[in-house]
């Protein structure tokens, strides 16, 4: 999900996804596994020294997680024609890169063990 999430939101838009604006459209990735946010980070280093942009993208612990409501399940079924600023490709049939370009897109993860990119 790392590899996709900033092709599809952008990384310096604070608190706003898509046509969505206010706090709880904040950008984040949140994690009990500190391999995981150390890989975002360094990944989100990149993308800021690339684009030469403050990233505003939020990381940090788990602490809280809340179901959405019942309306909001499964919503895209619900309504076929709705609104989602993310396409549903990138959940299906998509392949992923190969650990080359990983590295050629994300140069900080080389400071990594290998095996903890796999």
């Amino acid at each position: 999900m790392l590899l996709y999430n900033h092709e599809h939101i952008d990384p310096t838009s604070l608190n706003k996804q898509g046509n969505d604006v206010g706090i709880n459209y904040r950008t984040g990735i949140y994690s009990n596994d500190e391999q995981i946010l150390e890989l975002a980070r360094l990944m989100l280093s990149d993308i800021e020294a690339k684009i030469k942009k403050q990233v505003v993208v939020e990381t940090g612990s788990l602490d809280h997680f809340y179901e959405a409501e019942d309306y909001h399940q499964n919503y895209l079924q619900k309504n076929p024609g709705g609104y989602c600023h993310l396409p549903l490709s990138i959940l299906r049939g998509h392949s992923l890169p190969s650990m080359d370009q990983i590295l050629r897109a994300y140069p900080s993860l080389a400071k990594l063990p290998k095996a903890r990119l796999l």
